[in-house]
Parts: C-alpha cells; sequence; structure tokens
C-alpha cells in the first residue's frame, strides 16, 4: 500500500526490532543467523535493528560464528534459559563469557520470573539479586507471566532504577502462548500507569494483527504501536483492546501518520522493542504501508 503523505519520524521504529533469528519458531542455526545480522546492520534498514538475541546456552556457538564472521564486536542481548535452575546466573555468567570472548558487546539480559509463584513476589527477590550483580552498561528485561501479582510485578520493576525493564511473551509455537487482546491491553496499560518501559517477544511479526498457524490470533505491530499511544493519551485499557483487535491497516496507518515527534517519544518511552526471528517481514509490512522509507544504506 502506498501513500502520498509523508511517513512518520523514522524514530518510531529506530532499533525497534530485536533479532531473535535463532529462537522458535525461526530456529536459525547461529552458523547463518550470525552473518545474516551482519546483513541487517548493514543493509538500509539497520537503524530499525536491535541487538542478537543470544541463548545463555548458545555462548560458544555465537563465538564460533562470530569469530568466522567478523572482527567488530556485535551487540547481543543474552535470553535466560528458563528451565536452568538458576536462570539469572546462567544468565549473567553468559554475559561475562561473551564480554571476555571479546566478540560481543553485551548490551541487555532477559531473565522470566517463575511460572506458578506470585509474580511480585518473584519480582521482589529477583530485582534484589539484579541490584547486586547486573553490570553497568547491561539492561535487564524481566520477563512478567500471566499469573497473579503481575501488576505488583510491573510496579516493582518500575521503582527498580533505569537499567530494569518490564517484558511480556505475546506469542509462542502453541495458542496458549498468545495474551488475548484483553490480556496485553491490560498489560500495556499498567506499563503506561506506572511508567516502565516494556519489550514483547514472540508473535509479532506482522504490521497488522491476523490469524496465527497455531489457531490463536497474533499481535500487530501496529495495533500495539497505537495502544501505547492511546494509553499515553489517558485511554482506558477497554479502549485498547478494539485497537489491538483491528485488522484493517487504514485506521491504525493513519493513526500513526499523525503522532508528531512528542506522540513518537511517548510511545518509545514505553515500547522499547520486540524481538522476531524474521527480521524482514515487520520492516517489509512497513515498508509496504509506507510508513517506513527506504534509504541509502
Amino acid at each position: 500500500m502506498s501513500t502520498a503523505t509523508a511517513a512518520p519520524p523514522r524514530a518510531l521504529f529506530r532499533g525497534l526490532v530485536d533479532d531473535a533469528a535463532v529462537f522458535p519458531p525461526g530456529s536459525a542455526p547461529m552458523p547463518e543467523a550470525v552473518p545474516a545480522h551482519l546483513r541487517h546492520r548493514a543493509a538500509w534498514y539497520a537503524d530499525v535493528v536491535g541487538p542478537f538475541l543470544v541463548p545463555a546456552t548458545g555462548v560458544d556457538a555465537f563465538q564460533t560464528a562470530a569469530g568466522l564472521a567478523t572482527r567488530t564486536p556485535i551487540r547481543v542481548g543474552v535470553i535466560a534459559d528458563p528451565t536452568s535452575a538458576d536462570p539469572l546466573a546462567g544468565a549473567l555468567d553468559a554475559v561475562r563469557r561473551l564480554a571476555d570472548g571479546g566478540r560481543a558487546e553485551p548490551v541487555a539480559v532477559e531473565v522470566p520470573l517463575p511460572r506458578g509463584t506470585h509474580q511480585g513476589e518473584a519480582a521482589a527477590g529477583l530485582l534484589a539479586r539484579l541490584g547486586e550483580t547486573l553490570p553497568s552498561g547491561v539492561r535487564a528485561w524481566v520477563e512478567v507471566q500471566r499469573e497473579d501479582g503481575w501488576r505488583e510485578a510491573l510496579r516493582r520493576i518500575a521503582d527498580s532504577g533505569a537499567q530494569v525493564g518490564g517484558k511480556l511473551r505475546t506469542g509462542g509455537t502453541s495458542a496458549q502462548a498468545f495474551p488475548s487482546a484483553a490480556e496485553l491491553a491490560a498489560f500495556v496499560h499498567e506499563a503506561v500507569a506506572v511508567g516502565v518501559p516494556v519489550k514483547l517477544t514472540a508473535g509479532l511479526h506482522t504490521a497488522l494483527r491476523g490469524p496465527d498457524p497455531t489457531g490463536a490470533h497474533h499481535h500487530g505491530v501496529l495495533n500495539v504501536i497505537c495502544a501505547v499511544h492511546a494509553a499515553t493519551g489517558g485511554a482506558t485499557a477497554e479502549d485498547l483492546v478494539d485497537l489491538l483487535e483491528q485488522t484493517e491497516a487504514g485506521p491504525l496507518v493513519a493513526a500513526v501518520r499523525a503522532m508528531g515527534p512528542g506522540g513518537v517519544a511517548a510511545v518509545r518511552a514505553t515500547f522499547a522493542s520486540f524481538g522476531c526471528c524474521g527480521v524482514t517481514d515487520p520492516v517489509g509490512d512497513l515498508v509496504g504501508l509506507g510508513l517506513l522509507q527506504e534509504v541509502p544504506a
């Protein structure tokens, strides 16, 4: 879809898409994913691409692949292994190993709160440990589960300092992994209310909401952007559901085009990024909608 009006400020999309190529459902092999990331970083849309996401269990594979592909350290985010006995310790060890190896510049670590626990209480314990162990210059994203106490968890994260943000899983390989529009709306509304930056992961492969092969409906990048913008303007969580359920491009594109620099800054203060195993999928959608313009690399 093309349009005669100007695209929104490019700052709306800068650093928005973290490269999760090695994670499901894409599951690219590390020797292929690292060179592909470097191609993204050299492309005209390089400014849209965030760090390369590395599983805590994949340090050795990354070091080998990066050593063959480049001499320049790659910005990475480390994803904790939720099956580990101590996901935080494993992730921080991976951060140290990557930094020492000289092939990576660790900029983030992502750690889930355990399932089946009160999320507020779990967050209190994890945040206390992060305060003692998080390296300078590395941002932590605490993944909140859709379980009791998640609002308290977001409040605790908001109060913990500038180096920590919240995270929500918005999809996966089963229908149960996708939050409903109402659940995502509540999360977005609460994040804006308490002033905590958040990132999303999984399920945001396209600009618009649509059916997913799992049987669920995946969420759209534009839907989320518009919902965050509406929340910063005082919309209720119920108002956000309508935006998140919108499947027609026109109203969302118009809303995005109407955002000035202040609106863009407000959106990105909350919506920091999302992990995507196919970086060019959302980029291509945004180009097709006339919201992202190709520029010389």
